[in-house]
């Protein structure tokens, strides 16, 4: 759903909201507050968190010495071990089949309470300073080229990147404030440290480096990023996984999905 989500409102950024706030209520809820100044870049940094998240987490529950339908152990091995069934599975269902109704049905898909709901969620992500790193990467790149940097929005405070700098303090060297020091002994707890522990700064730091900065990013040098000829080769290795019909299926699920939902056409 959070995919579908993510196309639908991307692609109604240079639609006049107003166009549809009657026909399409609910949708106008979203979109009436993620087209106003940065929001749609904040929408896809918290977007982006959920959905590594999510993969993050089905990473975590392989099967092992299971046996299904008699496959060969290879098969096993190969697919259900290491979680890649599980990956390609979520790929096809949670996002490729809803990628595929959002491209077509862009008005209906986000016109539900649900989509709403994720809309928030991902907003209160990003309101919450976690991946504010990735606007001071995003800006560095800019000093960089000297291209300046607009934003509508007021600027963030980048917390990650004060939490990230203490790690390299000595506990003596973390000063007097009451609030500095309260942060410190939560931060460097043992509980903590345990869910750090999870791989959940794995999670962060790739959602950061591989693909919220590279967005940001993007989204201000579009014609110097395609004229990396690593993009042409890219696009022809997707263009050769979607040739071997390895997520064929997504059609399938897509036109099911379609029924279900009594999606229309955008008039």
């Amino acid at each position: 759903m959070t995919y579908g989500d993510q196309t639908s409102l991307v692609g109604l950024a240079p639609i006049n909201f107003e166009l549809y706030k009657d026909s399409h209520p609910t949708a106008y809820i979203s979109t009436n507050l993620c087209h106003i100044g940065d929001n749609i870049d904040c929408y896809l940094i918290g977007h982006q968190f959920i959905v590594i998240f999510i993969n993050f987490c089905i990473n975590m529950a392989p099967i092992r010495g299971a046996m299904i339908w008699g496959l060969p152990q290879w098969i096993i091995d190969v697919f259900l071990v290491p979680g890649f069934a599980m990956v390609l599975l979520t790929c096809m269902i949670g996002k490729l089949a809803t990628q595929v109704n959002a491209s077509h049905f862009i008005l209906d898909y986000i016109n539900t309470y649900f989509a709403v709901f994720t809309f928030y969620t991902t907003i209160d992500i990003e309101f919450s300073d976690v991946m504010h790193v990735s606007y001071f990467i995003q800006k560095s790149v800019g000093w960089a080229t000297d291209k300046l940097i607009h934003s509508n929005n007021p600027p963030k405070s980048d917390v990650q990147v004060a939490l990230f700098a203490v790690t390299k303090l000595k506990k003596s060297e973390h000063g007097h404030a009451p609030f500095a020091l309260k942060t410190c002994e939560l931060l460097f707890c043992d509980a903590v440290q345990t869910f750090f522990n999870m791989s959940i700064l794995g999670v962060v730091i790739t959602t950061i480096l591989g693909t919220i900065t590279w967005k940001l990013v993007v989204s201000d040098f579009s014609l110097a990023f395609l004229s990396n000829p690593m993009v042409y080769v890219f696009l022809h290795i997707c263009l050769f996984l979607e040739a071997t019909g390895i997520a064929s299926g997504t059609l399938v699920l897509a036109t099911v999905h379609k029924r279900v939902a009594s999606f229309q056409h955008d008039k």
